[in-house]
C-alpha cells in the first residue's frame, strides 16, 4: 500500500513538472510567434517607406506620415520627430486605450562629424551646422556638371571664378566606364589649395585655384566638390566612379547631386573624404538623407522589433 502511495505521488509530481513544462513551451511558442507577426508588420513599414521615398509619395501631412495606406500620427517633433499608431492584439488600428501594440516611426536628419562639429547633410543650400548659429561650415566651393552632349560626355564648371584652369566644358575620354580623378592639395609656401580634375588617361580637364590663404582659419576652410547629374541621361551600360586624392591638411567633402537611379561610385585613394551621396539640387526632388528607425513594441513596454535605415525623404522635421 505504501509504495502504490509513493508511486502515485511519484505520479503527481512528475505530472505537475511536465504540465509546468508544457505551459512554458507554449508561452514560449505564442511569444516567438508574436515576435515574428511584429518584424513581419516592422519590415513591411520600411518597406512600404522606401518604395514610397522612390516614388515621391512619402509626406507629412497636418502632424500625420502616411505611409501608403497606413497613417501615423505625430507624438514629438523638434530635431527628432517621431509618429505612432496603436494596433490591438489582431495588429487592427486602434485608440491608445485600447491597443496592445504600438507602431512607432522616428526621423533624424543624418549627422556627420566634420572638423569636430556635427553637420547635417542637406539636400540643398551647402553643407549646413546642425544646432549651431554659426551658420554654414566654411568651404572653398567647387561645383561641377557632367552630361551627355551629341554622343560625348562632358565635364564642365557650374560658375567661372578667378583661379579656374581648363576650358570648361571638357570632353571626358573614356573606354567603358566613366572614371573621373579629383586631386585636392594645399600649399603652404603658396597660401593656396588646389583641386584638379583629370581623366582615366592622366589629362587634366579643369580644376580651381583658391588663392590668397593668409589666415589659419581660412586655411582650416575645407574644399567643398559637388557633382551634378542633372543633365547626364541615364546609360546603364556604362558604370561612373569618382576616385578621390586628398592632399589637404583638412578633409574634402565631394557632394553628387543625382536622381536615386543614377549609381556613382565614390573611390576614397587618399586623405580623408566626406560623401554626401544621392542629393538633389533641387530638394524637392530627393530630400533630406535621414536616419529612419522603425519599432514595434508591447504598448506597455517590451520592444517586439527595431530596424534602422538610410533614407532621402522630402520632408521637413517639424
Amino acid at each position: 500500500m505504501l509504495e502504490v502511495i509513493i508511486s502515485m505521488a511519484l505520479i503527481a509530481i512528475i505530472s505537475v513538472g511536465v504540465y509546468n513544462a508544457y505551459l512554458l513551451l507554449i508561452k514560449q511558442t505564442k511569444d516567438a510567434q508574436v515576435k515574428q507577426t511584429a518584424a513581419l508588420k516592422g519590415k513591411n513599414v520600411i518597406e512600404e517607406i522606401k518604395v514610397e521615398t522612390k516614388n515621391g509619395e512619402f509626406h507629412i501631412s497636418e502632424g500625420a506620415l502616411n505611409v501608403g495606406s497606413i497613417n501615423f500620427e505625430q507624438s514629438a517633433g523638434g530635431s527628432v520627430a517621431v509618429y505612432k499608431r496603436y494596433l490591438d492584439e489582431n495588429y487592427n488600428e486602434c485608440s491608445e486605450s485600447l491597443s496592445k501594440y504600438v507602431e512607432t516611426i522616428t526621423l533624424n536628419k543624418t549627422q556627420a562629424l566634420i572638423d569636430g562639429k556635427s553637420i547635417e547633410v542637406n539636400s540643398a543650400g551647402g553643407i549646413g551646422n546642425a544646432g549651431s548659429s554659426g551658420g554654414n561650415v566654411e568651404t572653398f566651393d567647387y561645383s561641377v556638371f557632367v552630361k551627355n552632349s551629341n554622343g560625348s560626355i562632358e565635364i564642365g564648371r557650374m560658375d567661372d571664378e578667378s583661379g579656374d584652369l581648363g576650358t570648361s566644358p571638357a570632353e571626358i575620354k573614356y573606354d567603358k566606364d566613366i572614371k573621373l580623378f579629383a586631386y585636392t592639395s594645399w600649399d603652404s609656401s603658396k597660401k593656396q589649395k588646389k583641386i584638379i580634375i583629370k581623366d582615366e588617361d592622366g589629362k587634366q580637364l579643369i580644376g580651381r585655384v583658391f588663392s590668397n590663404i593668409d589666415s589659419i582659419e581660412e586655411a582650416k576652410k575645407q574644399i567643398k566638390f559637388t557633382v551634378n547629374f542633372k543633365d547626364y541621361v541615364l546609360d546603364k551600360s556604362k558604370n561612373i566612379q569618382i576616385n578621390l586624392y586628398n592632399k589637404d591638411d583638412e578633409p574634402i567633402n565631394i557632394c553628387l547631386e543625382k536622381s536615386s537611379e543614377l549609381n556613382v561610385d565614390i573611390e576614397t585613394r587618399q586623405g580623408e573624404v566626406n560623401v554626401y551621396n544621392n542629393r538633389s539640387e533641387e530638394g524637392t526632388q530627393i530630400g533630406d538623407l535621414h536616419d529612419i528607425k522603425v519599432q514595434v513594441a508591447y504598448t506597455n513596454g517590451g520592444d517586439l522589433f527595431t530596424g534602422y535605415f538610410n533614407e532621402n525623404v522630402d520632408v521637413e522635421n517639424p
